[in-house]
């Protein structure tokens, strides 16, 4: 688009809070880039009402299309200025059935909720450490034990970027690190 106003990156804004994400972005001034799982015709619509966004498509599942994503939104926009990791999804399990969370189940959303974030920070920071002012933020809606794993892995990301210690953050205290010196 060539223009120089930022341009945002939301996972899973074809609707939901993905999509009031991706709304309150584009009143602030920036380009969208909306994202869902398909190709369905709620994100290409979504994205049409409003001024310089686009919809793009990528099962965050598989890791080519995470890398894809990236780079098309990059192409298209002709830079990526915020990362916000808003994808997510849920299994219920019945609490008298726990056998029901098959070894399946946790690692799809394992991938989805952890591997997935962490490697579209990854694959994003070339285009995010070529602006001036960069910051990484990560929204995730779902309760799940792989939750504290995805928040802490974006901290420490975040810290390291910053050469921040990253068993502390300017709002709170991480308790899962510990110094054994």
């Amino acid at each position: 688009m060539g223009d120089n106003l930022p341009v945002a990156l939301v996972t899973g804004s074809g609707s939901g809070i993905g999509l009031a994400i991706a709304q309150r972005l584009s009143r602030a001034g920036y380009g969208v880039a909306l994202h869902g799982r398909a190709t369905g015709d709620a994100g290409r619509q979504a994205a049409r009402a409003l001024p310089r966004a686009e919809y793009f498509s990528a099962d965050l599942l598989v890791d080519s299309e995470r890398r894809d994503l990236i780079c098309q939104v990059a192409e298209h926009f002709g830079r990526l200025d915020v990362l916000v990791n808003n994808a997510g999804e849920s299994s219920i399990i019945p609490h008298d059935d726990l056998l029901a969370a098959s070894p399946e189940i946790w690692h799809r959303l394992y991938e989805l909720h952890v591997v997935a974030p962490w490697q579209l920070v990854a694959y994003s920071t070339p285009y995010l450490r070529s602006i001036k002012h960069r910051s990484t933020h990560l929204y995730i809606e779902h309760q799940f034990p792989c939750r504290r794993a995805s928040q802490g892995s974006v901290r420490t990301l975040r810290c390291q970027q910053s050469g921040a210690d990253p068993r502390y953050t300017p709002s709170r205290q991480n308790p899962g690190t510990a110094d054994p010196g």
